[in-house]
């Protein structure tokens, strides 16, 4: 891993086989200055000096970014296995895989969590592929997807929440959504742009 400080770029060995943990998705810093890693089959936690490993249970695809709640719980999603939590103070694991409620066929173990993002402890937004879902820590509260709501698309390419806590997503064809906490108001390439625009890959409001 690299670091750039001072106009310098310093570099720290990272002693993992290559076998290991082949890939890194993301990495975090938490509240107690500790960098996390999200590797390909492993939680790699660095102090500053020395490396901790974690294996992560019941290997899926890992597919989403790395999210860090204010209690310094690591989040983090799956292709078609659900939502990881890894508790950093007691080394547990927990992996949430029903199927929604309201949609039983359409839960997160039937989708591939994307990003996770953090509105409060128990308003945390999952970025599937198919469907935007709320989770309240513990299960699938709501779900947002082409079948239920005017969100732009069921090829969810990103989410971001501004200041105002509305919720924005990017279409990878169908444009952008953002959900103002009552309705969706959504927006195509051509409302845009003037143009189609063949591929939305990421979206920043500032």
């Amino acid at each position: 891993i690299y670091k750039y400080l001072n106009g310098q770029i310093d570099s720290v060995y990272f002693p993992i086989p290559a076998d290991t943990i082949n890939v890194i998705y993301d990495m975090k810093e938490d509240s107690n200055g500790n960098l996390w890693l999200l590797g390909s089959d492993r939680l790699v936690k660095f102090d500053g000096s020395n490396f901790s490993v974690f294996t992560i249970p019941d290997l899926s695809i890992i597919s989403s970014n790395l999210e860090i709640d204010p209690d310094n719980n690591l989040w983090f999603g799956s292709a078609l296995n659900g939502l990881y939590k890894f508790n950093s103070q007691t080394l547990q694991w927990s992996r949430f895989d029903v199927a929604n409620p309201y949609f039983a066929l359409t839960g997160i173990t039937n989708d591939n969590i994307k990003r996770v993002k953090f509105l409060s402890n128990n308003q945390i937004y999952l970025q599937g592929i198919l469907a935007l879902y709320l989770f309240d820590g513990n299960s699938v509260v709501k779900r947002w997807g082409t079948d239920n709501t005017g969100i732009a698309g069921n090829n969810i390419s990103s989410i971001f929440i501004d200041a105002h806590k509305h919720i924005w997503t990017s279409d990878l064809s169908n444009g952008f959504a953002m959900y103002n906490g009552d309705k969706w108001d959504t927006y195509s390439p051509m409302d845009i742009f003037n143009k189609n625009v063949l591929t939305l890959h990421d979206i920043c409001v500032t």
